[in-house]
């Protein structure tokens, strides 16, 4: 169940296991061995699918204390995304999760929370990747889409559409792109770092890229070269979980050919390799694009408005800083 190149078998196989006749402790003690990080997440993701109603006390404690091992000690942002996943499909509760981390050696973890509860995923390209993907070096990425809850306590004025987005942990939509900036230069205000350090520029009232933003500590959006490397998680296929619409409903937000009309609260589907989830559907994500030596604003991953066959990793819409998600 390690991830590979095309990670449809690998889907599938975490699809399909909660319908044989596997124990669930079959995979808590296949995950206790010693087994690559993206096999440990795929039988994690393939647990959501038991009913831990159904399970005897013993075996629902066993489950229960491996995952909690699992989150304190390993540092992968996949495998710690798939761990709350998974409590949030059983309604466990996550924040006491996090109090059983107190102590937990951080050295080598690659994800990381800020203030206001937004989880991020540190990525590194290796140097096999670099030609593919035109991007090198390290970033950090939002593990989810920024939630209503999380971009209101900013203050900065738009205008929530409660039908698109009708909870707190939905993501918030109806925003433009100088908008979201705007919310990004407040995350750097608020965690204290230099303005010196920010990625963006007031110019007559008008947010702009500052040059070198890259290297820069501040928050801001990924670069469309960024998203689709963290997105694809190094998948071949046009899916992060593979090819086949038949993945659809158990990976990805539900879209029109679903008859959804409203955005899903954020990290509901499984997430991909690197602990991203709603790469595809819910709301679209504002990247960065250089075109010409100049940077222009475009929307990936689509939505949940839109059409099946536009579900992929490759389709690009192109806006501008006003238009909204």
């Amino acid at each position: 169940m390690e991830f590979r190149a095309d990670p449809t078998g690998r889907s599938h196989l975490i699809d399909l296991l909660p319908r044989s006749r596997i124990s669930p402790l079959e995979l808590v003690r296949r995950g206790r061995g010693d087994v690559l990080p993206t096999e440990r997440a795929a039988l994690i993701q393939a647990l959501g699918g038991y009913d831990l109603g159904k399970m005897p006390p013993v075996e629902r404690t066993e489950i229960q204390q491996w995952l909690i091992e699992v989150h304190r000690d390993r540092g992968e942002p996949g495998t710690h995304a798939s761990v709350e996943w998974l409590l949030r499909q059983w309604g466990e509760s996550i924040p006491q999760l996090n109090a059983d981390r107190k102590g937990a050696k951080a050295e080598n973890r690659r994800w990381f929370a800020n203030p206001i509860g937004m989880t991020f995923s540190i990525i590194e390209v290796p140097p096999d990747q670099t030609a593919r993907f035109k991007v090198s070096g390290r970033f950090a990425i939002a593990q989810t889409e920024t939630t209503v809850a999380q971009f209101e306590k900013s203050r900065i004025m738009a205008v929530r559409d409660s039908q698109q987005s009708p909870m707190p942990e939905c993501p918030m939509g109806n925003v433009t792109q100088q908008e979201m900036m705007r919310f990004a230069n407040w995350l750097s205000m608020t965690e204290g770092i230099p303005k010196e350090q920010w990625c963006y520029a007031d110019e007559q009232g008008r947010l702009v890229l500052k040059p070198g933003f890259e290297t820069k500590l501040g928050y801001r959006l990924p670069t469309l070269e960024e998203w689709k490397y963290a997105a694809t998680g190094e998948a071949v296929t046009d899916r992060p979980f593979g090819s086949g619409d038949d993945l659809l409903r158990a990976f990805m937000v539900a879209n029109r050919d679903f008859r959804e009309s409203v955005t899903s609260p954020v990290g509901r589907f499984r997430p991909n390799r690197f602990g991203l989830f709603d790469v595809l559907g819910n709301v679209s994500e504002f990247c960065h694009r250089r075109v010409d030596g100049q940077w222009d604003a475009v929307f990936a991953g689509g939505s949940y408005e839109a059409f099946i066959d536009r579900m992929n990793l490759e389709v690009v819409d192109l806006g501008d800083t006003e238009h909204k998600t």
